[in-house]
């Protein structure tokens, strides 16, 4: 949008001007002209809803995410846990089949790690003391190392899965895997 100049009473021009479309003060001509702008198409938007179309969003998430994959180191013989629609987590390919028609199956995908929460004492302790007189020093740690321990025991199966962007499976991989798997079973 073409920027309209703001000016002082007496007629001295300052940095701050209005977007041509909507009349929204920005505190630059750069970012008056950016104003209703999509900021990936640069086409005209409405800021009051988002700073770009819905599409171009979109479609830059996705440009990101093929990114990522093209980039993702190939593990070729991966076998789980899968992660699909960032809820479904699938411990190995026997489940994942299972589950999942394998034409439904992407080409790629990305690793997932299983990461279980965890206390660290130490870095507990240096967060108290940060806020602590320059002489302070802990006292009477051992329990409570002890109970961090014991919770981290506790907690172990409480975790979470993620992807891992930098490492990814293949499906070519893990359709062959599954029929090597099945064959030995079927020797047996």
């Amino acid at each position: 949008m073409e920027p309209k100049q703001l000016y002082l009473e007496n007629g001295k021009p300052i940095s701050p001007h209005l977007c041509g479309n909507c009349n929204r003060v920005w505190e630059s001509r750069h970012s008056a002209e950016r104003c209703c702008k999509c900021s990936y198409c640069g086409e005209t938007c409405d800021w009051r809803v988002s700073v770009s179309h819905t599409e171009c969003a979109s479609k830059a998430m996705r440009d990101a995410e093929d990114k990522r994959l093209a980039d993702a180191k190939l593990m070729p013989d991966y076998q789980g846990p899968f992660m699909f629609d960032e809820r479904e987590v699938y411990r190995d390919i026997d489940e994942l089949l299972d589950s999942i028609d394998p034409e439904d199956l992407p080409e790629f995908g990305f690793c997932v790690r299983y990461e279980a929460p965890r206390l660290d004492a130490e870095r507990i302790i240096q967060a108290v003391a940060e806020d602590m007189h320059e002489e302070w020093e802990s006292e009477g740690d051992g329990d409570f190392y002890l109970a961090v321990e014991s919770w981290n025991e506790a907690n172990r199966e409480n975790g979470s899965y993620c992807e891992t962007t930098k490492l990814k499976w293949s499906k070519e991989n893990l359709l062959r895997i599954a029929e090597e798997q099945h064959e030995k079973q079927n020797v047996l």
